[in-house]
C-alpha cells in the first residue's frame, strides 16, 4: 500500500535536490569558464569607471600606449609577488615627464565564473584597499587629474594572473611649465581624499 506522503517533508526534498543541482551547476560552470584575457582588461576598465561616475568623476580614456606599459608591468611581477618597481621609468614611455600611477593585483581565474565576475574582483580589491594604511589604490582610482588608463595582464605557468592597470593625467608636469594652479590642484584632491567626502562605499555589489 502506497503510504500517503508529507507535504513539508516532500518540499524540503525538492529544495534539497535543488541545492544539490544549482551546486553542481555553478561547479560546472567554474571549471568550463575559460578567461578571455583582452575581455577581462576592458572590463575592469569599465568598473573602474563605474565607480569614478558613481563619485562625480569624469572617466578615463583607454590609451595605446598606456595598454602597451600596462602589459609590460604586469610581464615585469614574478614569484607570486608584487611590486611597483621601475614603474617611473616604464611611464616615461608614455609620456616624460608624467603624472601617473599604478594599481597591481594578483588573482587565479579558478576563484571566479566569469571575465566580469573576475574584472569587478579585482576592482572591488583594489576599492576596498583592505590592510593599505593609506588607501593608496582606492586612493588613485578616484584621482580626477587623471585622464586616461590602461590595463595588462601575464599569465604564469601556474595559471595565476598578474595585473596592472595603470593611469595618468594629461597635465604638463615639466618644472618650466607646470603651474602653481596645478600643484594647487593636485594638493587639493589629496587633502579632499583625506577628508572622507568621496564615496567609499562598494557600490558594484
Amino acid at each position: 500500500m502506497i503510504k500517503k506522503i508529507n507535504a513539508g517533508f516532500f518540499l524540503a526534498i525538492l529544495l534539497m535536490s535543488f541545492l544539490i543541482l544549482s551546486t553542481m551547476s555553478v561547479r560546472a560552470q567554474a571549471q568550463n569558464y575559460q578567461p578571455n584575457i583582452e575581455n577581462i582588461k576592458i572590463k575592469i576598465i569599465d568598473y573602474l569607471n563605474q565607480l569614478r561616475t558613481l563619485n562625480k568623476l569624469k572617466p578615463l580614456a583607454e590609451d595605446d600606449k598606456a595598454m602597451l606599459v600596462a602589459q609590460k608591468r604586469a610581464e615585469y611581477q614574478s614569484n607570486s609577488s608584487l611590486t611597483h618597481d621601475g614603474l617611473r621609468e616604464m611611464l616615461k614611455e608614455i609620456k616624460d615627464p608624467i603624472y601617473g600611477t599604478e594599481n597591481l593585483a594578483w588573482v587565479h581565474p579558478s576563484s571566479y565564473n566569469s571575465d566580469d565576475e573576475l574584472a569587478e574582483a579585482v576592482i572591488i580589491l583594489w576599492y576596498v584597499d583592505e590592510g593599505v594604511e593609506n588607501k593608496g589604490h582606492h586612493k588613485q582610482m578616484l584621482n580626477p587629474l587623471y585622464d586616461f588608463t590602461g590595463v595588462g595582464i601575464k599569465k604564469d605557468n601556474d595559471g595565476y594572473f598578474y595585473i596592472s592597470q595603470v593611469m595618468f593625467s594629461d597635465i604638463d608636469i615639466s618644472p618650466s611649465k607646470v603651474t602653481k594652479e596645478t600643484v594647487d590642484e593636485i594638493n587639493e584632491f589629496y587633502n579632499y581624499f583625506n577628508s572622507d567626502k568621496l564615496n567609499k562605499s562598494i557600490p558594484l555589489k
